[in-house]
């Protein structure tokens, strides 16, 4: 087991990965969700439901969590535990993060597109994630 570099957590971030995001539930176990996501300036972002578990797990305790496996036979994972904050989108910045972020998992411009036009009546808000601890592991490595 081998700890990643700086610069090799951010070229493993640079692929389209999915991440399992873990919410804090108010009396039981973690409640944990598969989201794209998107980590630039070294915070990481996702898009989810403002009706949604982890929407009000989060506005109760902003404490998250986040793990991105590359797979086998990758043998890398980043684990990012941190605090959790709201982006109202529909202004200029928060639209092009989630434009960013959703084109990272779609072919095309259009596909983007495409997407973004089918999920335009669902009430999205962005998270950002604010890292306060990194744990990145190559497991291929020795």
């Amino acid at each position: 087991m081998v700890t990643m570099s700086h610069a090799q957590i951010e070229s493993f971030f640079q692929a389209p990965r999915y991440a399992v995001f873990g919410t804090n539930s108010p009396d039981g176990p973690p409640q944990l969700t598969t989201v794209w996501f998107l980590y630039e300036g070294s915070f990481a972002y996702i898009g989810i439901e403002r009706s949604s578990v982890k929407y009000r797990n989060i506005e109760r305790n902003p404490a998250v969590s986040m793990c991105i496996d590359g797979e086998h036979p990758d043998g890398h994972t980043v684990v990012i535990y941190g605090c959790a904050e709201f982006m109202e989108t529909g202004t200029p910045a928060s639209d092009d993060i989630l434009w960013r972020l959703t084109r990272r998992y779609h072919g095309s411009d259009e596909d983007t597109r495409q997407y973004q036009e089918s999920v335009k009546e669902l009430d999205l808000v962005l998270v950002k994630v604010i890292p306060q601890k990194i744990v990145a592991v190559d497991y291929s490595s020795g």
